[in-house]
């Protein structure tokens, strides 16, 4: 038959919690603990730990809005005959608040 249930890695955390499916076909089998409870020390547990990341919010964007890329945009429009402003030693900096 088929056996299954809701494993919660982080129960506590609000922003790291993490809710997974899990479903057994043919056996009978324990449900693994959840990542940061205090059964996760058990050897049979689904552990998550080496998997990379690779979120868009750890992900850096290479070089989007720096000087180069906008002297590139710039003259990339210059180019298709549009109206660009001229570079100036201001252009590419942020703006202090």
């Amino acid at each position: 038959g088929f056996t299954g249930g809701i494993v919660v890695d982080y129960p506590n955390s609000a922003k790291a919690k993490k809710y997974f499916l899990v479903l057994f076909a043919g056996h009978t089998a324990q449900l693994p603990a959840g990542l940061g409870t205090t059964e996760a020390d058990n050897p049979n547990a689904i552990r998550n730990v080496d998997r990379v990341r690779n979120s868009k919010k750890n992900r850096k964007k290479g070089g989007i809005k720096s000087k180069d890329w906008i002297m590139q945009k710039k003259e990339r429009q210059r180019k298709q005959g549009k109206k660009v402003k001229n570079d100036s030693k201001y252009s590419g900096r942020k703006r202090v608040a």
